[in-house]
């Protein structure tokens, strides 16, 4: 077992597997729990040792040992804040259309992703409150990439057709 890591190495960890980021296993040897390849978690931190904690979607709660285990990255933050760049100038006909193009993005790892039209957009547009025709409210869930609830806003306009044609994205 390696338990020393250089400072360049446990920087660089640190950098790769934000708290909230979500990993898969590749490999864990542990003789009291089975701890399967392909198991997904969300990170909770790495510690001075480099060990990536995790919260792993079992309930188990064990570390990646620096050296020993592995696991990779799936996605994190910056994944989706560019993807909220993407977004922009698509069309979808359903809040759920825009639920898939994230997951199929984003790979199945989502533990929790909901997008739903707002009721109230149209009294705020009309109230000069906001100068969008229409909103969504959405949500990743909570405690993941690294925020007690990631929830997000679409904007969007309808289209000829009926289409949501997306104009902005954004965390709330």
């Amino acid at each position: 077992m390696r338990l020393d890591i250089r400072k360049e190495e446990l920087e660089a960890l640190r950098e790769k597997y934000p708290q909230g980021c979500r990993v898969e296993l590749v490999k864990m040897d542990d003789p009291y729990r089975e701890m399967p390849p392909g198991l997904r978690g969300t990170v909770e931190g790495v510690d001075d040792s480099g060990s990536i904690h995790v919260r792993w979607d079992n309930g188990s709660s064990l570390a990646v040992v620096f050296g020993e285990d592995e696991c990779r990255k799936l996605y994190g933050k910056g994944e989706v804040d560019a993807l909220f760049e993407k977004i922009v100038g698509f069309r979808f006909r359903t809040c759920g259309e825009m639920e898939d193009w994230f997951r199929e993005r984003l790979g199945d790892a989502l533990p929790h992703l909901e997008i739903r039209q707002c009721d109230t957009i149209n009294w705020e547009v009309d109230n000069g409150i906001t100068e969008i025709d229409y909103a969504t409210d959405c949500s990743f869930g909570e405690n993941i990439f690294g925020m007690d609830y990631a929830d997000f806003t679409i904007d969007y306009i309808r289209d000829n057709e009926k289409r949501m044609y997306v104009t902005y994205a954004r965390w709330n």
